[in-house]
């Protein structure tokens, strides 16, 4: 790079030429304005190689770094928003490579397609990159996509209905297309990893975006669900009831690692292994699985709008359909296991992310059918509308709100301030209740009026984790930051009622779940939201020690639905364990431990867990007897709560379990835990 011009001089020397100026203009010693891509001369004279060889002084650079500071503090003020340093960025956080305030317009990112095929991002500091921006570089990465919107998504559209149809001429092995099968249902619909119209096209073909390493990660995820049929459990023996192909995409990862060049694949089958790993309790595989999956997209290139470089690396409309729903899976899943473990975020949205926008919206009029099931149960649930797309969307959209929660409320590295969460609650309320206002009629379950029939299992899993924002977002103000908050009975009642209201409602929305479905097919996600909704009954019990009270028959639904899920998702021993704790604090007799060492609630509805216990997972007709005495359930009316002149003095004091579900996993219970 050519050093800076020399500095101005004074007033009435002779102005030297600016090096901010382009080579033509420069050779016609003519006032050059330095415009992108082109200068107004040039423009003018139909010149269109305009060329900038020389780097704009330092005083400049300097003068223009300053005006955006300006700028950006007037619009943080004007806007309400803290204004933040460019290193205040929460430390301990994986950020994005772009800066989300300035350096769209200073450094553009740099994406190239490598002699395999691949497409991979490296800066200006790399090996990769000589530093030195060539004549069409700014150019070309702002020129954006060459492709007709409405053209790519009936392209889109027209491919993914031809290969939905070619699936059903496949003729892969039955206990494939089971296992496929199930991942399409329960899996696909909520976390979105794979694009289902090219896994399966590339799954004949051999093609680039279905691997053996994702094939298997599928397979070995779906088995789980797998499990709760016992028509399919013979099917699994030859794969060693399915643990084949969790070990075979293991191997398969390493062997993807080492030798080949990284793919989207790759990152599909680590969110996968992710995923399978948390629902085991294996919490530090997942969050390693997670963490490599999020660098590859940064490797990738795939953080960025695709449609910005569909010249310069040749990306095609299905390849920027990819790439952009593989950037919000990311995201979504990103948040999800920050939630579980309670860490910071790793992944954040920025000016040069990928739209949150899906053009194939086939999903949208799909129908959906639960699979793994009864084949009775299966023939008498009316058709549903699948409506894929905009529960992804909004989904997505949910989880921005999330993101804000976790960093500001729950942040591990460093404690917010009052004020910075009590700003918080009131922005992200403001938020999150625009957000329902907005929520399409097809994806709203209202706990008052449940349809005759259970929705598909995205939709419910999406009303859960609303209602579990809710209490993650007030529950702060109620405890650890109510102690220091001089509110009003009026200001800590509604986020009192915000929280019952929550946890209510999550158990209507859980019970509707599994009387139609089972404990089987119940999702972590899900699980999680039970857990939330146990930690504000449990609040309750502890500050009015009635164990009498519904807040504790709401417990004790709570604790025997966790007990259930444990057998698919070990995750929730830990999380259990944390609720055990705090009972046995309370009340010794209030927890029995049976011989074969485990813990129960001593309960009226303890005889029906046990009717259950020996049941299957699967089996709807113990599923529905279980829940039997939640049939009417619903959420009362909590404007007209009667609460204890004492109750919110009491709040403050008690510290609530975690949100993490990971912090009790050290805690062993056949030992005194006071």
């Amino acid at each position: 790079m050519a050093p800076p011009s020399s500095p101005p001089v004074p007033d009435g020397g002779i102005r030297k030429k600016s090096a901010f100026s382009c080579e033509s203009c420069r050779r016609r010693k003519v006032k050059c304005d330095g415009g992108h891509p082109i200068c107004a001369r040039c423009l003018a004279r139909g010149d269109h190689s305009c060329v900038y060889k020389l780097a704009p002084s330092l005083s400049h650079i300097q003068r223009l770094e300053s005006r955006i500071s300006e700028l950006e503090t007037a619009l943080a003020k004007a806007q309400g928003l803290p204004n933040q340093s460019p290193g205040s960025e929460q430390s301990g956080s994986v950020q994005s490579p772009v800066d989300e305030r300035s350096e769209s317009s200073r450094n553009l990112p740099s994406l190239t397609r490598r002699d395999g095929g691949h497409i991979s991002f490296h800066g200006r500091t790399s090996f990769m990159n000589l530093g030195v921006a060539g004549p069409n570089d700014h150019y070309a990465a702002a020129s954006g996509s060459e492709h007709n919107p409405e053209q790519a998504k009936q392209e889109l559209i027209n491919s993914a209905w031809t290969e939905r149809a070619l699936e059903k001429l496949s003729n892969l092995p039955e206990v494939i297309q089971i296992l496929l099968d199930l991942h399409w249902c329960w899996i696909q619909p909520v976390f979105n990893f794979v694009y289902r119209p090219t896994f399966t096209r590339d799954l004949q073909s051999n093609g680039p975006y279905c691997s053996v390493l994702l094939l298997n990660a599928v397979l070995a995820h779906s088995v789980r669900w797998a499990k709760a049929n016992e028509r399919i459990l013979p099917l699994l023996e030859p794969f060693e009831g399915g643990a084949y192909f969790g070990r075979q995409a293991r191997a398969d990862l390493m062997t993807a690692l080492q030798t080949g060049a990284p793919s989207i694949p790759t990152v599909q089958a680590l969110l996968l292994l992710s995923a399978q790993e948390c629902g085991a309790g294996n919490l530090s595989q997942a969050w390693l699985y997670s963490g490599m999956a999020f660098r590859l997209i940064v490797d990738l290139g795939i953080i960025f709008d695709g449609r910005k470089y569909a010249k310069t690396v040749q990306l095609s409309v299905e390849e920027i359909e990819i790439r952009n729903r593989l950037f919000w899976s990311c995201y979504f899943w990103d948040k999800i296991i920050s939630l579980y473990l309670g860490r910071l975020p790793a992944l954040h949205e920025t000016s040069e992310s990928p739209p949150l926008h899906v053009l194939d919206d086939t999903g949208e009029i799909e129908t959906w059918v639960p699979q793994g099931l009864d084949q009775s149960y299966v023939d008498n649930y009316p058709p549903m509308q699948a409506h894929t797309t905009s529960c992804f969307i909004n989904t997505c959209a949910l989880s921005k709100i999330l993101n804000a929660v976790l960093v500001t409320m729950y942040n591990p590295v460093k404690e917010s301030t009052l004020a910075e969460v009590a700003k918080c609650a009131f922005d992200e309320e403001r938020r999150l209740a625009t957000w329902h206002e907005r929520l399409p009629a097809h994806l709203t379950i209202s706990v008052q009026s449940l349809p005759t029939q259970c929705p598909p299992s995205h939709i419910v899993t999406l009303n859960l984790l609303y209602h579990t924002t809710r209490i993650l977002l007030h529950r702060p103000l109620l405890t650890t930051y109510g102690k220091h908050e001089e509110a009003s009975d009026s200001q800590s009642g509604h986020h009192l009622r915000q929280c019952l209201e929550a946890a209510n409602a999550i158990l209507v929305l859980f019970s509707f779940f599994t009387r139609s479905f089972g404990h089987g097919h119940v999702i972590t996600s899900q699980a999680y939201a039970v857990y939330i909704a146990a930690s504000v009954f449990l609040l309750q019990v502890q500050a009015t020690r009635d164990f009498t009270s519904q807040a504790m028959d709401s417990l004790k639904f709570c604790v025997e639905t966790l007990e259930r899920i444990k057998v698919t998702s070990p995750i929730i021993t830990s999380a259990l364990a944390l609720i055990y704790r705090e009972l046995q604090h309370l009340d010794t007799k209030l927890i029995s431990r049976e011989p074969d060492g485990s813990h129960h609630l001593t309960s009226s509805l303890q005889h029906q867990q046990e009717q259950a216990k020996d049941q299957p997972a699967g089996n709807l007709a113990s599923e529905q007897a279980w829940t039997s005495n939640y049939d009417a359930f619903a959420v009362p009316d909590f404007n007209a709560l009667e609460i204890p002149p004492d109750f919110f003095n009491l709040l403050p004091e008690l510290e609530p379990i975690s949100a993490n579900v990971n912090a009790g996993f050290d805690i062993d219970l056949d030992k005194p835990w006071y």
